[in-house]
């Protein structure tokens, strides 16, 4: 049982960090267009 608690816990705290990452993924791309510095589209599906 405790096992699972900690599972759980530990999916929600990934599931934060990759919406953090995501968001600094995309701050970067949108700063780096606005430079002028990159045609790459960077793309990251997240699964709810």
């Amino acid at each position: 049982m405790e096992d699972r608690k900690i599972v759980k816990a530990l999916r929600q705290r990934i599931e934060i960090l990759e919406k953090l990452l995501l968001e600094e993924v995309l701050k970067n791309d949108l700063m780096n267009e606005k430079l002028g510095l990159t045609n790459i589209k960077v793309e990251l599906r997240l699964e709810n």
